[in-house]
């Protein structure tokens, strides 16, 4: 009987263990989620809550990447305030600058690049920078802003 009920504990511990894990799991991929549509309460709460700033999902997307792409400039300032990874490259090495130079989003470059970001981090499908990808899609003005920053 002793036997029987250390197993009962110890299964007990393991399905305990998993539950607190997978919760902890799904606070750090909804902070992704929640700075990609926009929600600067939930980011909020959630970093509040101890979540992840620098966790990636799957194919390496963040909260950094996904409020750049998103055009959200107060998530991407909240995000920097709590010491978020600038330079964070998802699957295919793109990051947050990136995004938003392919974007437009002259604001959130602008932002990026005072914090500190990597101007020159190329991607992993055609070695491309933010120059690059902000040169290709016509954003002169991105182009200056990276430029006057020292992008190559």
């Amino acid at each position: 009987m002793e036997n029987f009920n250390y197993k009962i504990l110890i299964f007990s511990f393991v399905l305990l263990l998993i539950f607190c894990l997978n919760a902890f799991s799904k606070s750090n991929i909804a902070i992704i989620d929640a700075a990609g549509r926009g929600d600067i309460n939930q980011v909020k709460s959630l970093i509040n809550n101890g979540a992840n700033i620098n966790q990636q999902d799957r194919v390496g997307e963040n909260a950094l990447i996904e409020a750049a792409e998103g055009g959200h400039i107060e998530i991407v300032k909240l995000l920097i305030d709590n010491k978020v990874n600038l330079n964070l490259k998802s699957k295919w090495g793109r990051t947050a600058l990136m995004r938003a130079s392919s974007k437009g989003y002259a604001n959130i470059v602008k932002v990026l690049v005072e914090a500190g970001a990597d101007l020159n981090i190329k991607d992993n499908n055609r070695g491309r920078t933010a120059l690059t990808y902000a040169n290709q899609r016509g954003h002169q003005n991105i182009v200056k802003i990276l430029k006057s920053a020292g992008a190559k």
